[in-house]
């Protein structure tokens, strides 16, 4: 109830019989409960004897706090006691304690070390998250579950000890510990949560015997991960469970599990060896893209389906084995079919040879089929097949011949991307049904005829705005980059907004001052992220981690963005459509959150408000994929609700980059800011993204890259066209 009342003064008569009050402390009689303390309290202070339980929000945000001693009547610590205590460095907790609630001593940035008393029975969800100098933590053996993001963020976390009665590590428990290197789980254990450990420190780990689940994410992005040991009977390995573990060579799956989840060692570059489970049924889509190292892997008999793209960027496997009694699939010469050798559904893109001739009875080339092969230069399809899956020869950038027999009649879209060897093809006259994007990046094509009949199951794209037409202020257009990858712009007139956020915001940070800004001059800003397909047509290169052409770039860093717009300008200025005084660029800080707010003062650009900092939150839901819905990855463009101006995914997806750097708030107003450009040091960064909790997923969160030289699979950018700016700074922080 007194939660924000930073500066209130509490009396209490004499003789209230539920309440009273000493030096501004205010206590509920009859439970002994703390329920407020002054938030101008300074140093150290003892808590009464006789108080019982430390309330909700008791101690919330006292930013000059040190130390606490609390005596041994106090039983329970309730939710948020000593949130955001900036300076809080000590807490002596006595046995007398059982209860630690949910986020009691988040955010406590100072706090180095706290010993939990053998008494407690159970702590919170997020009870010690973005405690960034905690070092040291025991679990004590009463304790039975780690709850959601308890340690989250604590980077400098080096020690966990885990009582060995603990059953249960929950989501996101240990998120973001970069610091720490190994842990020893007990035998209790028996279920380890969704993102339990990503983006650890943990170089190895011992899974017990007692585990029967491992959840999505959990071990993703632990980059120095190199060995893990699975002694538990689990029967699913997770969507993304060990992705981006980059130095994990080898991996032997037990017999309990049944399925390889989605993306399950995306980006295992250095696995060398892996060993499939004899009751594995089903390998989910994407399981082993990017497992470079990678040179054979046997299938199971008791695999019945294999996803889309399974082996995708696996450039040095050279056979795909299976297990000859498995009714499902077969393997000839190291090539993946389908039983009956109709379908051919995999490729190995390490095989050696320059020529591959389709078999006669094969009537269905499968999707990704010979994606990224780039050792073939000719490919022999013969009269017997019918349809050439999506994406069937994507990348193939070797190809130079292909013979298309006189039976096929359907090809999907997006088949031959990226085939920049390739310098004809044609297409047989009993073609019915063409994909769409089929021969984009196809570079060395000057030509293809179409049979007449065709149908384009996903239509034609034209250029929206002819090659001369120059580009006026006031209007929305199109960039046609080549066709049919086309760039949209929105028109955003100049004017005045708040930025920043308000003090009684949710999740408000420190360096969030609310201000007046004045835009002199009106700018045009991307209506999505910048995709794949677009940043692969101007630059030539895809960088990104998480591949979808409609997907965000990622994996750029700041001079690779500068690099795309500057490259824009330049083809749009031989155009003949670029306005005088304007010029592509990233967007500055006060030009993204203008543009993000569309109009809006709230912490979301839908008009809303976050209603929970670290879980599930539907306003957030609504606007953007962040770390509740994203499955802790990019997400095609375009597909949550855009903002009042038309700006999609602006909350959510991947952070984007800003021109410059940051600007230091007062309460000012201020006309046209802008922060050093200079191609050097920190840069802005805004939206949050796929990975980011609800508080972050706010308009005035400002987030920024250490250097201009920085890449993450969670950075991306959004093009505008812009004034062109005065090489000048105002006020920036230095950090």
């Amino acid at each position: 109830a007194l939660e924000g009342c930073r500066n209130l003064d509490i009396e209490v008569e004499n003789g209230n019989t539920e309440y009273e009050c000493a030096d501004g402390i205010l206590i509920k009689k009859k439970v002994m409960e703390l329920l407020y303390i002054p938030k101008g309290v300074k140093g150290d202070i003892h808590i009464p004897e006789g108080v019982k339980c430390i309330g909700m929000y008791a101690f919330v945000e006292c930013g000059n706090l040190i130390s606490v001693t609390i005596p041994d009547s106090v039983t329970a610590i309730k939710r948020f006691a000593f949130s955001n205590c900036k300076k809080l460095e000590s807490v002596v907790i006595p046995d007398s304690v059982t209860e630690i609630g949910d986020s009691a001593f988040a955010d406590c940035d100072k706090l180095q070390n706290i010993t939990i008393p053998d008494s407690v029975t159970s702590i919170g969800a997020r009870c010690f998250s973005a405690c960034i100098k905690l070092q040291n933590i025991t679990i004590p053996d009463k304790v039975k579950e780690i709850g959601d993001c308890t340690f989250k963020h604590c980077n400098s976390l080096t020690n966990v000890v885990i009582g060995k009665r603990v059953t249960s590590i929950a989501s996101s428990a240990f998120e973001c510990c970069v610091a720490l290197e190994s842990i020893t789980l007990p035998d209790s254990m028996t279920s380890i949560g969704d993102s339990a450990f990503f983006i650890s420190g943990l170089k190895n780990i011992t899974i017990p015997s007692g585990v029967t689940f491992i959840g999505d994410h959990a071990f993703n992005d632990s980059t120095h991960l190199t060995n893990i040991t699975i002694l538990g009977n689990i029967t699913k390995i997770g969507d993304f469970t060990f992705c981006n573990c980059r130095r994990l060579e080898s991996m032997t799956l037990p017999d309990s599990v049944t399925e390889i989840g989605e993306s399950a060692f995306l980006n295992c570059k250095s696995m060398k060896n892996i060993t499939i489970g004899r009751n594995v049924t089903q390998i989910k889509e994407e399981a082993f893209v990017n497992c470079w190292d990678l040179k054979s892997i046997t299938i199971p008999n008791t695999v019945v389906e294999i996803g889309k793209s399974v082996f995708l960027g696996c450039s040095s496997l050279k056979e795909i084995l299976v297990a000859p009694d498995n009714p499902n699939y077969c393997s000839v010469d190291g090539v993946l079919f389908n039983k009956d050798k109709t379908v051919l559904v995999q490729y190995p893109e390490g095989k050696d040879g320059d020529i591959y001739t389709i078999a006669a009875n094969v009537k269905k080339i499968g999707d990704f089929a010979f994606a990224d092969s780039g050792k073939l230069e000719t490919i022999m399809i013969p009269d017997n097949v019918t349809e050439i899956g999506e994406n069937a020869f994507l990348n193939c950038k070797g190809l130079k011949n292909i013979t298309i027999g006189k039976g096929v009649t359907k090809i999907k879209e997006r088949a031959f991307v990226g085939c920049s060897g390739l310098t004809s093809i044609t297409i047989p006259d009993n073609v019915r049904e063409m994909g769409g994007n089929l021969f984009w990046g196809c570079s060395s094509l000057a030509s293809i005829d179409i049979p007449e009949n065709v149908i384009f199951t996903d239509g034609v794209n034209d250029a929206q705005i002819s090659e001369t037409a120059v580009i006026r202020p006031g209007r929305n257009y199109t960039i046609p980059l080549s066709k049919p990858v086309e760039l949209d712009m929105v028109w955003i007139e100049p004017g005045t907004f708040l930025m920043g956020s308000p003090e009684n915001e949710l999740g408000r940070l420190d360096d969030e001052t609310q201000h007046k800004v004045t835009l002199t001059k009106g700018y045009w800003i991307g209506r999505y992220e910048v995709t794949q397909a677009q940043y692969e047509s101007l630059m030539g290169v895809n960088p990104s981690m998480i591949k979808g052409l409609d997907h965000p770039v990622e994996l750029v860093t700041w001079k690779d963005a500068s690099a795309f717009c500057a490259k824009l300008t330049e083809i749009e200025r031989e155009a003949g459509r670029l306005p005088d005084g304007y010029e592509y660029n990233l967007p500055t800080e006060a030009q993204w959150e203008y543009a993000c707010r569309a109009g809006t003062t709230s912490s979301l650009n839908s008009g809303k408000e976050i209603t929970s900092l670290y879980g599930i939150c539907d306003n957030v839901n609504e606007v953007g994929w962040y770390g509740q819905n994203s499955k802790k990855r990019s997400h095609p463009v375009g597909r949550k609700e855009p903002n009042a101006w038309g700006l999609y995914d602006t909350i959510g997806n991947v952070c984007e980059l800003c021109r410059d750097s940051r600007v230091v708030y007062t309460t000012d107003p201020m006309t046209d800011p802008v922060g050093s450009t200079e191609p050097d040091g920190e840069k802005q960064l805004k939206g949050e993204g796929y990975r980011s909790d609800a508080k972050y997923c706010r308009a005035a969160t400002r987030n920024f890259v250490h250097s201009i030289s920085y890449c993450d699979p969670f950075v991306g950018f959004r093009v505008a066209l812009v004034p062109v700016q005065p090489k000048i700074a105002i006020r920036v922080v230095d950090f």
